[in-house]
Formats: structure tokens, C-alpha cells, sequence
């Protein structure tokens, strides 16, 4: 017995889905990463060779520019660029800022 033949808006419906998943496919392959914009207390330690609970201190005391979500100590990129600003040595003597 032969399969029965599909008719021409299925094969069509099938050459869709074909071109469809294709392009999607190529599109996931292109996507460029996302990148973060908000870190937790550890990756910044890590980041910046810091014991956490030194950041965390600091963070808590305002002596070091962080965000809060609630809860949550975050750093944005801006303030983990500011932290790494204000530990600047000039001259051998540590920054007064």
C-alpha cells in the first residue's frame, strides 16, 4: 500500500515550518549575550579581589556606592567602576576622596 499523498496546503504548511524554524535557529545562533548590568555583593568581591564581608561593610555603611532591591545589595557597573575610582593612589598616598 501506498502513503496516502498530503495534500498541497499541507505540504506547504510543512515548507513553512522548515523555512521558519531555519531562520529562528540562525537567529539564536547570531544573538549576541547579554550582559549583566547588576552584580551581588560575592561577584564583586571576586571581581575586585576583596574579602566580601569588607565590601558588604562599606556597602552598608555608605562608603561604597551600591543599590538595594528590597532586601537584595546589588552594584551596578557605575558603581563598581566608582569603588575602583575612589581606591586610587596618587603619588604613593591614598586617595582622599
Amino acid at each position: 500500500m501506498r502513503e496516502p499523498t498530503k495534500n498541497p496546503f499541507d505540504l506547504l504548511l510543512d515548507a513553512v515550518r522548515q523555512v521558519v524554524q531555519e531562520e529562528v535557529t540562525k537567529a539564536l545562533d547570531k544573538k549576541k549575550p547579554v550582559q549583566r548590568r547588576l552584580y551581588k555583593t560575592g561577584e564583586v568581591s571576586a571581581m575586585l579581589n576583596l574579602p566580601e564581608s569588607w565590601l558588604a561593610t562599606k556597602a552598608r555603611n555608605g562608603e561604597v556606592p551600591s543599590r538595594m532591591f528590597g532586601k537584595y545589595r546589588v552594584f551596578s557597573e557605575e558603581d563598581i567602576q566608582a569603588i575602583i575610582e575612589r581606591a586610587a593612589v596618587k603619588n604613593g598616598t591614598e586617595s582622599q576622596k
